[in-house]
């Protein structure tokens, strides 16, 4: 509702004293305009939810493309890996972090897999050398005792592999080594003279009387 007061103008007021001849009053009907409001309001909350849901969509679609589907790539050749399966690459040409992490990894697992095939290389011709070759070789651990001995020691020695696993090695000495107060090892060449002496006590030290 709209109120507004009507004068009288100066050139009326020769026939018409009045200075205040009433009042205008205008009645608006504002329902179609709250209607027209409302809906406009609506449609532009339903194009902002629109537009939300576009944009939320778009960066779980982005998070997965760029972050979880790799990272789950990443995690299953960790798994083959730990499996055994060294051949296994992770292969991600990215320039971001996650490329760079991958090719890091990558380059590990191809270092460790070059090492791994030396490493069993060198096992193959040493357990050669050790069951083929012409010489008795006995594995000890540090504490001498024997884990594992060739054909060769055990023909040496006349016993069998399983006799002498776990046996100290420092007791595999012939009897009259073993028996003896001193150990001698002298040197000598063709004509008598001698290039290296050692002794050693066996169960206590010697006098030079008794080297002598």
């Amino acid at each position: 509702r709209v109120v507004r007061l009507l004068y009288n103008q100066p050139r009326c007021q020769g026939c018409h004293r009045e200075h205040k001849l009433g009042m205008l009053v205008i009645d608006f009907s504002l329902v179609d305009t709250e209607q027209k409001t409302m809906a406009v309001i609506s449609k532009q909350l339903r194009y902002t939810l629109t537009v939300a849901v576009i944009i939320i969509t778009a960066l779980i679609g982005f998070v997965y493309l760029m972050v979880t589907r790799p990272l789950a790539h990443f995690v299953r050749i960790i798994r083959a890996i730990n499996g055994g399966d060294l051949s296994r690459r992770v292969n991600l040409s990215r320039e971001d972090e996650i490329g760079e992490l991958a090719a890091s990894f990558d380059g590990m697992v191809q270092r460790i897999n070059a090492r791994t095939q030396e490493l069993e290389l060198s096992e193959e011709r040493f357990r050669g050398i050790f069951e083929e070759g012409p010489v008795g070789i006995v594995l000890a651990n540090p504490d001498h005792k024997i884990v594992a001995a060739n054909n060769v020691l055990c023909g040496l020695l006349g016993y069998s592999e399983q006799e002498l696993v776990g046996q100290n090695i420092i007791d595999l000495t012939y009897e009259e080594d073993s028996l003896a107060d001193v150990d001698m090892n002298v040197v000598m060449t063709g004509s008598g003279r001698f290039v290296e002496i050692q002794g050693t006590g066996e169960e206590s030290s010697f006098s030079e009387e008794d080297l002598q």
